[in-house]
C-alpha cells in the first residue's frame, strides 16, 4: 500500500451487521502504521476504505473520484495541516473525526467542537464516534461530490 494512492478495500462483514454499513470512509494519515491500523478498524466496522492518503492534495483527488460518507483526519501531515480539508468537508456536510497528537487548544475555532482523539487512541472509540456522525448526517443522502449518474 502506497500512501497517497487511493485504494478501495471491501468490508469484511456484510454491511447490515456493522457500524459503518458499507460507507466510504476517507483516511488522511501520513504515518503508514497508523494509516494501516485505521484502515483495518474501518474495514472491521464494515466500511470501505478510501486511501489512505498522506496529503491534502491526495485527499482532494480521492474526493473527486469517490462519494464519501465520512473521513478520519490526522491534523499534522508532513508539511501541512488537514484544516483546509476539514473546512471543505464541513461545507459538503461530510462528517469527520480528527485523530492526532495535536492539542485541542491549537484547533481553529471553526473545528473546536469536532471530535478529536489524541494519539494513542482506542480505534473502537474512533470508529464509534465516526459511525454516530455518519448516521446523524444521513450519509445515505446524495453528497455534493457525487459523480453524475
Amino acid at each position: 500500500m502506497g500512501l497517497g494512492v487511493t485504494v478501495l478495500m471491501s468490508p469484511e462483514h456484510p454491511p447490515s451487521e456493522t457500524p459503518l454499513n458499507g460507507r466510504k470512509i476517507l483516511i488522511v494519515e501520513d504515518e503508514a502504521p497508523i494509516a494501516l491500523d485505521l484502515a483495518a478498524a474501518v474495514q472491521q466496522a464494515g466500511g470501505i476504505v478510501i486511501g489512505p492518503v498522506a496529503s491534502v492534495a491526495g485527499a482532494h483527488a480521492a474526493m473527486a473520484d469517490n462519494r464519501l460518507d465520512g473521513a478520519l483526519l490526522d491534523i499534522r501531515l508532513r508539511n501541512e495541516t488537514s484544516f483546509p480539508l476539514a473546512d471543505v468537508l464541513a461545507v459538503l456536510n461530510i462528517p469527520f473525526v480528527f485523530v492526532s497528537g495535536l492539542s485541542s487548544a491549537l484547533m481553529p475555532y471553526t473545528h473546536r467542537e469536532r471530535p478529536l482523539f489524541d494519539k494513542p487512541y482506542d480505534p473502537g472509540e474512533v470508529i464509534a464516534a465516526l459511525a454516530r456522525l455518519v448516521k446523524e448526517a444521513g450519509a445515505a443522502e446524495p453528497r455534493a461530490n457525487d459523480a453524475p449518474a
